[in-house]
Order: C-alpha cells, then structure tokens, then sequence
C-alpha cells in the first residue's frame, strides 16, 4: 500500500484526519458486510473505492455517511467519536459534515430544480435565514453545474446527466467537507460519465472538500487521487497516486469550517418555517396523492355533516307530524253482552265537543257472510255508519266515481285485502256483492284507515243491515286539535254513553312529547351511526391513501434523513401534510354537507334544522383526519432508514 502508480509520491502532510474509522465491522445476522475496516480520509482527498459486487462497498459508504451503525469499531468525523445511539449528533452531523451524490440522483418529482438544490440547504444550520441570500447559493450552485436555465424547470423534464448535475449542485450549495459518491455515473453513458466525474472532481477541490466515489468503472477510479479496494468486506490495498496538499490555512476554508458546532440548535421559528415550507413542497409535489386525501376527508366529514343535519331535521318532522296526526287521535271501543240498547250512543255531543275536527261511529259485526256472485264467497267484518270513513278515521278510498265520494244506501265499501279475497274485478265494471244477503253495489276500495284491521272489512249504511241484530260493538274514531284529544278522551264515556248501557275502553292518548323523544332519539341513533360509520369509512380511506403514499416516498424520505432530518423531522412532515389535507377536506365536507342538507330538505318538503352545534364538526373533523389518520404514516415514514436512499 501508499504505493504511486503515476509521478513520485509526495509526502502526506500531517493535517487533522477528517474521517477515521477502526476497526469496524458490519453484520447483518450471520454475514459480515464488513470486517475490520480501519480507514483515514484526510480532507481535500479524493477516494475511489472498488470492488466487486457484495465486497461492501455501499456498506462503507453508508457507515461514511453515518447512513447506518457499525457493528462494532470506531467512527470519528472532524475528530468527533460518532456514538451509535447518539442520534441527535449524526443528524447534525449529516445536515453539516456530508454531501450525498446517488446512482439515481433522487431529486424530488413535481418540484423544480431550484427547490431540488435548495433542499440540500434547508436541512442545514448554517442556511441562511435571508430569502435573498439562499436564492443567491442555489443559483451560484446551478451555474456551478451549468444549470441555471433550468433552475425552474421540473426535474422530471431533465436528461440523466442533468439530474445529476442538480444532485452534485444539491450538494455544492451545502458547503459540507465530504461528498459521498455512490456509482455517481452508473446510469450514464460513457461521455456524460466522463462530464459528471470531471465536474465532481473540479468542484470538490474548488470547495477543498473530501470525494469519495464507490464505483465498479475502473475509468472512473483512476481519476482520483486514492483507489481503496474491497473483497469480501476487507480492505485489500490502499493506493495513493498523489498525496493532498492540505494545509492549516486550507483545513480553515469554509468547506470545512463554516458549519456551527455539533449541539448548536436551530430556533424554533427558523425550524417551524423549515417544516412549513417542506409541507407545502411536499403536498405541491404529491398532487395526486394530496388531492386523493382531500377528496376522501371532503367524502367522509360531508357524509357526516348531511347525516346529522338530516337527523335534527327528521327528527323535527317527525316531532310535527306526531303533533299532527298521532297526538290529536282518539280511539275508543265500546261493547255490551246482550239485549237491545234503550238509548243511543250521543254522536252529537261528541261532534260539538271543543276542539273536536271530525268523529266517526263504527257499529261493527265479526263473521258476516259476503259472496261475489258464484265467483267466491267468504267471512269478513262488518261496520255500518252514518257518516263515510274519512278524516275521523285516516282512511283513504279509491271511489267508483271520483265525483261521488259519498258512502249510500244500497253501497259498499270494500277493505282492498277483502275485494282480493272476493276476486273482485276492476270498479270500472261496477261490480256487486251480496252481503249477509243484501246485494250492493261496490262504491269503492279502502286502502288505508287507523285500525289495521279496515283493509280486510267491509263498510255500508245503517239502511243496508236492519236484516241484522244490534251491534254489540261500536268504535268511536275522533280527530281533534292538537292538545284536545287529550280532553276529549277524558269526556268520551260521558259525552257518548250518558245513560252508561255501554262498557268503554279509550285507547291511550299519545301526547306531543309522549313517545316523540324515543321517536326522535330513534331516528337521531339511525343517523347517527350512519355518520359514525361514514366518518370511520373516510378516516379508512386517509389511512390508506396516506400509507400508500409513503410507501412510495421511501426514496424521498430516505435522502431527507442523508440530507440530516431526524425521525421527528420526517414524522413531522407526514403529520403536518395530513393536518392540512384533513383541514381543506374538513372544510369543503362541511359546505358540501350543509348543501345537502337543504337540497334533502327541500325535495322532501321539509322545515332544515341547523344546530349552532354542527359548526364544531369541522374542527373536530380536522383532528381526526389530520392527526388521527397520520399516527399510522408518520410512525412508518419516521422508521424509514435512511441507507433506502441510496439503493438502487
């Protein structure tokens, strides 16, 4: 080794060691990628490091890097002993000490080339906090490399040799003592190899930084200064065809001493900006994937809004239907064992009674013989009355003659399932029946009425049954304003069977608030899970868009730990994306949802609710598809190693 291939060999001044490792070693289970490495890089050198496949090249390279740990030995970087759980040091280390130039050069898609070089400065603590003087490095960076007309362009337009250039300016604008090179020109052709390492060499010993390329082109390695060559994980020789002329004054120069020192910390707000910015890049960049996630949290919290708007809303009509219809119903039924009745039930006193809209007085016989011709024959219920099944009752008939709604003598009326029973045909044929003997004509179908039973009986006059004994049942169907029925239930005994030749049972009276809430609550509960349900679905849907999402950013996540992020930093960045794409989605799901809701409203002819309540909806919203669907994510993306950068 130290043996000089081309000119004498000149003396190797004793400057401080820049890099140094002893003895280390790398496993990885049972395999050693390295054994007993000992190695000293002194700065303004420039390293070639060869071998075969799987003789541990990349593996040395990332130890350099402090990309990965070594198994055992020692690393120190500008004299400092670079501890394996110390963390906090090899990010400030890799953000100050270290330039990275990759195979695929993993420049960021989607933004330009000037936010790609720039990139390499942010992670930095000796950026500057002036906007003017970083545009100033980036733009000297690219004209470094011959790139400033393309300093807007998106990188995905570049050439192979051009992202190349934007990675070796990625690293120029760092001002960092050592550049690490992995098969920097293993994806380009001969001459525009032959471009990229003559400008790497050129502008690391304009800078007096330290290069070391791994490379498998022995073309590549006989350009630089020293040639270490690997097998099966140990250093085999060690060339060094010219030694570094470095200096004190030269060790001084800003490459190696204008970084601050390890432990000094960025202010808060110079990081929180830092962290602002890499957020709106990093959702910029990802627009698909960014939209995907708005779009899903915009579905979901719009889902949830409409749901639990429509569920005050039904919950208020089914409050004003109840107060409608239920609570203003009475029902009663009154019977007698035997004999004739000496005095008549008092219909008119019920019809005058305050309050009252409408009565009906059912008298009723059970098993009454009814046929259609020789057609069929059957038993049904019978009910006589004065008045025509109407209001008093809820009941809905389909008239012969929709202009005689009027219920005659010689007439019947049939439930629909009895007309079904008598294979009764159309009422445009004017049908007859025969009931207990008497013929009448069919008048009409009842499709709906109070008592369920009224579909399967049969209505005619008083006149149509004096054949028949007396009823020993009437019902008493009445409809009342609302808060009358229950008045009118109290008095029904009194008002109807004064002389008391009847036993009456009143129905229960179903006040406006008697039964509404569990009603109300009912549907709210309905409604409800169905929000629960949409906003469960939605927060899926992040999850997963996000997740995806960094299974696909691993390079990118990768090359932001080299360029010196911590774990938090990219956990943060992660967390910070979906925090703005849950609150712009949180934000449109509830206009959306609101818009719904009167849309809903409106076709249903229904009175809209809006509860003050719903506003907090999207704050909440935002927590849960903000920080809640970034849990996941930011723990994976803060577990990426950052040696994924430098694969392939």
């Amino acid at each position: 080794m130290g043996t000089d291939t081309e000119g004498p060999v000149l003396p190797v001044l004793h400057t401080p060691p820049l890099v140094e490792l002893c003895e280390v070693s790398r496993s990885y289970k049972d395999t050693f990628a390295l054994t007993d490495v000992s190695l000293t890089i002194r700065p303004g050198e420039s390293v070639a490091v060869v071998g075969r496949s799987g003789s541990g090249k990349s593996t040395l390279l990332n130890i350099l890097g402090l990309l990965d740990v070594p198994s055992s030995g020692t690393v120190r970087i500008a004299g400092s002993e670079i501890v394996e759980d110390d963390e906090k040091t090899r990010v400030h280390m890799r953000a100050d000490y270290l330039g990275f130039i990759f195979q695929r050069s993993h420049l960021i898609g989607g933004l330009t080339v000037a936010e790609n070089v720039e990139l390499g400065l942010q992670y930095s603590r000796s950026h500057p906090d002036n906007h003017a003087a970083v545009r100033a490095r980036v733009m000297q960076a690219l004209s470094d490399v011959d790139l400033v007309h393309r300093a807007q362009a998106d990188v995905t337009t570049l050439s192979g040799g051009e992202m190349q250039r934007a990675a070796i300016a990625r690293t120029l604008v760092r001002d960092t003592p050592l550049w690490l090179a992995d098969e920097p020109t293993g994806n380009l052709d001969s001459a525009q190899s032959q471009e990229i390492m003559t400008l790497l060499l050129e502008r690391a010993q304009q800078n007096s930084a330290s290069l070391v390329v791994v490379t498998h082109e022995p073309e590549i390695a006989a350009q630089c200064s020293r040639q270490v060559m690997l097998a099966d994980g140990r250093v085999v020789s060690d060339e060094r065809k010219i030694s570094p002329v470095m200096d004190a004054a030269t060790w001084a120069s800003p490459a190696c001493s204008n970084v601050p020192p390890v432990g000094v910390i960025r202010t808060w707000w110079t990081a929180w900006v830092r962290l602002t910015r890499f957020i709106s890049q990093g959702l910029r960049a990802q627009r698909q994937r960014t939209w995907a996630g708005v779009l899903a949290c915009t579905f979901a919290v719009a889902l949830t809004v409409t749901a639990m708007g429509l569920s005050q809303s039904a919950s208020s009509q089914v409050s004003t239907i109840f107060d409608a219809r239920r609570a203003s119903q009475v029902s009663a039924t009154l019977t007698r064992d035997s004999g004739e009745p000496r005095w008549g039930l008092n219909a008119s006193a019920v019809r005058e009674y305050a309050g009252v809209r409408a009565v009906e007085f059912w008298s009723q016989w059970q098993a009454v013989s009814i046929r259609n011709g020789e057609a069929s024959e059957t038993t049904a219920e019978l009910n006589a009355m004065e008045m025509t099944p109407g209001p008093g009752s809820d009941a809905h008939i389909t008239w012969l003659n929709p202009d005689r709604r009027v219920l005659g003598e010689g007439d019947v009326v049939l439930g629909q399932s009895l007309a079904a029973r008598l294979a009764l045909p159309s009422l445009s044929t004017s049908p007859e029946v025969i009931v207990h003997g008497t013929r009448l004509r069919v008048a009409g179908i009842l499709t709906e009425a109070r008592p369920g039973t009224a579909v399967g009986a049969a209505f005619v006059t008083p006149e149509s049954v004096e054949n028949l004994p007396s009823p020993r049942t009437v019902m008493i169907y009445a409809k009342t304003n609302p808060g009358a029925a229950r008045q009118l239930a109290d008095h029904l005994d009194s008002l109807a069977n004064p002389f008391g030749e009847y036993r009456i049972m009143v129905d229960p009276v179903l006040q406006a608030d008697a039964f509404r809430g569990q009603l109300q609550e009912s549907v709210s509960v309905s409604l409800t899970v169905l929000a629960v349900v949409a906003a469960l679905a939605g927060l899926v849907i992040v999850v997963m868009v996000t997740v995806l999402g960094v299974t696909r950013r691993i390079p990118e996540f990768g090359l932001r730990r080299a360029l010196g992020s911590s774990r938090f930093g990219v956990a943060g960045l992660v967390m910070g994306e979906c925090i703005v794409q849950g609150t712009i989605g949180s934000s449109l799901g509830t206009v959306v949802g609101f818009i719904a809701i009167m849309t809903v409203t409106a076709f249903a002819r229904w009175q809209p609710v809006f509860d003050t309540r719903l506003l907090a909806i999207p704050m909440i919203a935002s927590a849960v598809f903000g920080l809640g669907a970034a849990v996941v994510p930011a723990i994976l993306a803060g577990r990426i190693q950052p040696a994924d950068a430098v694969r392939g």
